[in-house]
């Protein structure tokens, strides 16, 4: 499988994980000085996922890139919820923007967030 991005868990790149669609490119190369880390936590399963994204690269490809993690990794009660990016100290919710900025969101240089699902 052929993988436009290198997805992480727990710090380190996973072989042959899933391909962000919606995110269109590869990951950053780290160490370049307008990249950011950015963190995810899975509540539902406890999984964590980093990865690397361009400090002008906007919010929702962010939504974009949780997105592409598989269902089981998410641990949503129901597959089709919709879930917020949040930042747990201080409580901060990351709308799904196109016209924010992650520096802009204030998640340059590095962020850890959590993927929270919307139930009904």
């Amino acid at each position: 499988m052929e993988s436009g991005l290198q997805p992480e868990v727990a710090g380190r790149e996973v072989e042959g994980g899933p391909v962000a669609e919606g995110c269109g490119r590869a990951s950053p190369e780290e160490g370049q000085p307008d990249v950011a880390t950015i963190g995810f936590r899975a509540p539902g399963s406890g999984k964590r996922f980093q990865r690397r994204f361009l400090k002008t690269d906007s919010v929702k490809l962010l939504y974009d890139y949780v997105r592409t993690l598989e269902e089981d990794d998410l641990g949503f009660d129901d597959p089709s919820n919709e879930f917020t990016l949040n930042q747990p100290m201080p409580r901060k919710v990351f709308e799904e923007d196109a016209s924010k900025t992650v520096d802009d969101a204030g998640l340059f240089p590095r962020a850890l967030l959590q993927i929270q699902e919307i139930t009904e």
